[in-house]
């Protein structure tokens, strides 16, 4: 049988030290953001990785502080969904110069992918 967290039949059951050694062994040099994305990939292990593109044409302003001032404007959530996790921030127009306020908002990334393949609207 299965260790099931919360089961009646594990009730009082707690991990030995060594299963407790080897858990976090496995966790090293995993980035948190990365549970449960089996398969995915980050940089150039990416099966989409163009050369690290994605970042050129912002501006540095908008890749330190500004991407933080929207997400905290936006209360950390994404403002379709509600969700509170894996948040980016989009620009409205798609004119990564066109930094003011009101064109950028908070995205969870399934809805910013939505929202770049046609499937949701702003």
């Amino acid at each position: 049988m299965r260790f099931v967290k919360g089961h009646k039949r594990n009730v009082g059951m707690k991990h030995s030290e060594e299963t407790k050694k080897k858990m976090s062994i496995a966790k090293l040099g995993k980035p948190t953001w990365n549970k449960g994305l089996k398969g995915y990939h980050e940089g150039e292990k990416h099966w989409n990785w163009q050369g690290g593109i994605s970042r050129r044409g912002y501006t540095p302003e908008f890749l330190t502080q500004l991407r933080i001032l929207i997400k905290d404007r936006d209360n950390y959530k994404c403002q379709v969904c509600l969700y509170r996790e894996y948040l980016v921030v989009h620009h409205k127009d798609y004119n990564k110069n066109n930094n003011e306020l009101n064109n950028l908002i908070t995205l969870c990334r399934s809805c910013h992918m939505k929202i770049h393949n046609g499937g949701r609207k702003l």
